[in-house]
């Protein structure tokens, strides 16, 4: 546009990222953080968190998905932060925790996997890496409905930032060396939560160069439910993929008002002990944020 070509940064070649990739799979670092993870599995492997049970079952599935997204109040988003800040914590593990509470209040399950999204262009010196690159961690959780959410928070707290020391390793390296019945309908990881909140804006600005952007959704996951967190305009929001299969936008809309209930109470209360939370829905709910032309969606995104 002003007659020259624009100065950009090298990119780091894809090749190279695998080159140092396959080099690092035989490391001794590469097997510690293996054995770290099979270690979690060790002669037991609890079942698969189930949000679907309560729907029917369709039977043959097509892993067709969807998505919606729902955002935090104002005041709700100040509660959380605040929460965060006192607890000495992100609000990544946080809402992470949070999340946990709602999975063993809606399925009873004390003992589950909840799959950690963790990037790995770090490992790769520089920003430049074009592609998108990501360790799924089978995070293991142990819920304790005695504790209260706060000695709960700082339990998990302390065991996340240990699984976040081990996450440059694939979840195919581990479920290779993890025992269990792979004949099974029963799927190791079902649910996953991840965060973005680097992510606060989505308008990119790059000098001398023209662009516009695209928004590409889901189409088909191997999840039946993944909720992405982020923060935009000061506002958390929480983007949810999942299986059109099992679940419509109804249901999901149930399921992130109880997940709202349970934020709600700890923010309230964060003494509370995990027993008395409750899932009863409150009239006041989630305000809708997706709007039809999909404004909101930050996920997959391209220039």
């Amino acid at each position: 546009q002003l007659g020259h070509l624009p100065e950009l940064d090298k990119a780091v070649k894809f090749s190279s990222y695998a080159l140092h990739e396959q080099k690092r799979y035989r490391s001794e670092r590469y097997a510690r953080d293996q054995a770290y993870w099979i270690s979690k599995f060790d002669g037991d492997i609890p079942e698969a968190v189930d949000l679907a049970s309560k729907y029917p079952d369709p039977g043959q599935r097509t892993f067709k998905s969807a998505v919606d997204a729902y955002m935090l109040s104002a005041s709700e988003t100040e509660a959380v932060e605040k929460l965060a800040a006192n607890g000495n914590t992100t609000l990544t593990i946080l809402l992470r925790t949070l999340f946990e509470v709602f999975i063993y209040k809606q399925t009873g399950q004390k003992d589950f996997v909840i799959g950690l999204p963790a990037t790995d262009h770090l490992s790769v010196s520089g920003y430049t890496l074009i592609g998108h690159t990501i360790n799924m961690l089978p995070v293991r959780t142990l819920v304790s409905s005695g504790q209260s959410f706060r000695s709960f928070l700082e339990r998990r707290r302390a065991e996340m930032l240990s699984d976040f020391d081990h996450q440059k390793v694939t979840f195919g390296s581990v479920l290779k060396k993890v025992k269990f019945n792979r004949a099974a309908k029963n799927k190791f990881i079902s649910v996953s939560f991840g965060s973005q909140f680097e992510k606060v804006d989505k308008n990119f600005s790059f000098i001398d160069i023209e662009h516009e952007t695209a928004v590409i959704t889901e189409e088909r996951s191997s999840l039946e439910f993944y909720i992405d967190t982020y923060k935009r305009d000061g506002l958390i929001y929480f983007q949810i993929y999942y299986q059109s299969d099992l679940f419509d936008a109804t249901d999901i809309r149930s399921l992130m008002n109880s997940f709202r209930n349970v934020i709600n109470q700890v923010t309230a209360n964060p003494g509370l002990r995990i027993s008395n939370i409750s899932l009863a829905n409150r009239e006041s709910l989630f305000t809708r944020s997706l709007a039809s032309n999909g404004e909101q969606i930050l996920e997959k995104t391209i220039i």
